[in-house]
């Protein structure tokens, strides 16, 4: 099992995209001054998530492998 850690600065209506090789756990947690957002998805190939406001976001990624081939990136809105 692999846990991927990584920080993003994103805009309200940017997506994230994930690529993995195996099956894999995203969670994306941003908090701002008055609300925080925990969005999670599983899957296996790729993933889409759009975030609803601008800030720092955290990004991480929880495979079945000990070592996945996986990117991490994002779609401006």
């Amino acid at each position: 099992m692999s846990i991927v850690r990584t920080c993003l600065n994103l805009f309200a209506g940017d997506t994230v995209i994930v690529r993995c090789t195996h099956d894999f756990h995203l969670h994306l947690t941003g908090e701002r001054a008055t609300q925080s957002a925990v969005i999670t998805a599983r899957g296996n190939g790729e993933a889409y998530l759009s975030v609803p406001y601008s800030g720092l976001w955290n990004v991480v990624l929880d495979t079945k492998s000990d070592a996945p081939e996986h990117s991490i990136s994002y779609q401006p809105a």
